[in-house]
């Protein structure tokens, strides 16, 4: 049987749908899995690092509304292999749904599609409001007679390098408190214009302070990010200390190599965010700092996922024109690095 799954181009959208991989992959060691997201091939190269480090999806895809030579070259792509399920959601992100993702299965010949959002598919599923991505797709595999899976973990670590981990004096023993310091801004369609917002990112200088206060009380803390974080923190003159016992890793690491950091860190806390749910692929402890994004659907799940959320009237209000247009995000700013310091105590004794 061959299966393709419809998922978005982020970090955090890859790895939510390994463990609905894993689940396909399971109940038939034979089967093919795929992804196809809408992106680009910068965007798939640094998808494919995850791809790497597992074992159920068997070649990520790509389309984009916007370059109808790829779309063509995908189209023959998904011809020669002949799907049986197709798996969809159509919503929006952006304020303007798209059948795009719908179509493209249907001109690939998808035998079955298999979702929800739409009444085009052929086996529609009823998935309740605020049900967490790893309920949703347990769903999604219910409709077709697959059980699915109760957690995130999806990462092979045996195809982790571990051994450069040396040279950052990182060792067996080690009490190590990692960092995400950032997550990605969304775009909102509104009237013919684009309008860019955040309601995920915790004040860079609140993690600058918690990163003060956990060495002070003794702890290792390992600081990732991208080259997104690394140019933030500079236009805000942002400089953290230097310290034996801090590990200044943002924007120095590939995705693959912040995997390995993530599988040897006793503790991860981040906004929510791909790097958040890249922990739960590898059953890594996380605290998740939830502000504008419902912490129902994203808590990257798992036995070992706390949250930290003020739960105000106005939450969540992540991909909404309320988000988009909100100015004052104290559902972040009144999360202090004291509140988020208490938590990893607690948690980490």
């Amino acid at each position: 049987m061959h299966y393709i799954i419809h998922t978005g181009p982020g970090i955090g959208d890859i790895i939510q749908f390994l463990s609905m991989a894993r689940g396909i992959k399971e109940n038939d060691p034979k089967a093919r899995v795929d992804l196809l997201m809408r992106g680009s091939a910068k965007i798939l190269a640094l998808n494919n690092q995850i791809l790497e480090c597992q074992n159920y999806v068997n070649k990520l895809y790509w389309y984009s509304s916007k370059d109808i030579r790829q779309d063509i070259k995908l189209l023959s792509e998904l011809l020669n292999n002949r799907y049986d399920y197709g798996f969809v959601r159509i919503g929006s992100v952006s304020g303007e749904p798209s059948l795009w993702i719908y179509r493209i299965m249907r001109l690939a010949r998808c035998k079955k599609i298999v979702g929800y959002g739409t009444d085009k598919v052929d086996i529609a599923v009823d998935i309740p409001q605020h049900s967490h991505y790893l309920e949703r797709n347990r769903l999604l595999l219910n409709a077709i007679g697959i059980k699915g899976r109760d957690d995130a973990i999806s990462i092979d670590e045996s195809k982790l390098d571990k051994s450069w981990l040396n040279k950052l004096d990182i060792y067996d023993g080690d009490k190590i408190v990692g960092l995400s310091l950032g997550t990605n801004s969304m775009v909102w369609k509104e009237n013919g214009r684009d309008i860019e917002y955040d309601v995920k990112s915790w004040p860079y200088e609140y993690w600058l302070k918690l990163t003060k206060q956990l060495i002070e009380l003794g702890y290792k803390v390992i600081l990732i990010g991208g080259i997104k974080e690394r140019n933030e923190l500079s236009e805000k003159n942002i400089v953290f200390p230097k310290h034996n016992k801090l590990i200044d890793l943002v924007g120095k690491t590939s995705i693959k190599e912040s995997l390995t950091i993530i599988n040897r860190i006793s503790l991860l806390v981040g906004a929510e965010g791909g790097m958040m749910h890249c922990a739960s692929a590898v059953g890594t402890t996380t605290l998740t700092i939830f502000g504008g994004s419902d912490y129902k659907i994203w808590n990257p799940g798992g036995n070992h996922s706390e949250i930290i959320n003020l739960y105000l009237e106005c939450a969540p209000c992540f991909c909404t024109s309320q988000g988009a247009h909100c100015d004052n995000h104290r559902c972040l700013e009144k999360i202090t690095p004291e509140m988020v310091l208490d938590k990893i105590i607690k948690m980490i004794s």
